[in-house]
């Protein structure tokens, strides 16, 4: 580490049984003026959890490390943001593509239609008080994990939040909503459209309900069954059984 470079790593190669060295490489970027450019992993860290530019640089100071300044922090923040999603997307469409290939190797996939899978979804909430009459959460996320590969892949994704308007009613609403937004994109894909017909979900009868109103509108006539998820169904059992 180069203590010089602030944020920068540097590494170089020595050999210990003869007087080898080789050049000096930078894991980092440079700007015009030859200081260190912040590097996005730093953003896209702050993306995915409750990290803020300005945790960042008190951290960084509490663990004696000159920080990047506050401003940079942030740009590198939004421009982690505004690449995520795309890249997110492109993800998605690999994973179905490699969804529909299983399919087809299994002899599931019929020309002219749409290929129905098997898949699991939840929320996932801002804060856990969601449970309470005050609603302080904000935001959910709701994923969509396929079951046909065995791999577990994440081949759809809706986040919705009132603070951005995404979310329209009450944040109980957000799971079916959710599912409605997940069944209309996965089946509409651009690239590998699947249909989600069997879904693993937590005995919420929200989630289902968005599923078959996504169903309606795409005008498909295949009926979606739902099935309950064994771990959340023991731990219920368990809850009214103490």
């Amino acid at each position: 580490t180069d203590r010089r470079v602030g944020f920068g790593v540097a590494v170089q190669y020595k050999c210990t049984k003869c007087s080898f060295q080789s050049s000096r490489y930078e894991l980092f970027q440079r700007m015009s003026d030859g200081s260190v450019q912040t590097n996005m992993q730093a953003g896209t860290a702050m993306a995915k959890s409750d990290v803020t530019p300005s945790k960042l640089e008190f951290f960084a100071t509490t663990m004696n490390i000159k920080p990047p300044s506050r401003t940079t922090l942030q740009k590198n923040y939004n421009q982690a943001l505004e690449v995520s999603e795309p890249l997110a997307e492109l993800a998605m469409a690999e994973n179905r593509r490699l969804v529909y290939e299983a399919l087809e190797r299994q002899g599931k996939v019929e020309t002219g239609t749409i290929p129905d899978i098997e898949a699991s979804t939840d929320g996932q909430y801002s804060l856990r008080s969601y449970h309470t009459p005050t609603g302080h959460s904000q935001s959910a996320s709701i994923p969509v994990i396929e079951h046909e590969t065995g791999e577990g892949l994440l081949i759809q994704h809706s986040a919705l939040s009132k603070r951005d308007g995404s979310l329209k009613t009450h944040i109980h609403n957000v799971e079916s909503e959710g599912a409605e937004l997940n069944y209309k994109k996965t089946y509409n894909a651009g690239q590998y459209p699947l249909a989600l017909q069997t879904v693993t979900v937590d005995g919420d009868a929200s989630i289902r309900k968005g599923f078959e109103r996504g169903i309606a509108v795409c005008g498909e006539m295949r009926a979606c069954k739902s099935r309950a998820c064994s771990q959340h169904g023991s731990k219920a059992a368990a809850r009214k059984f103490l």
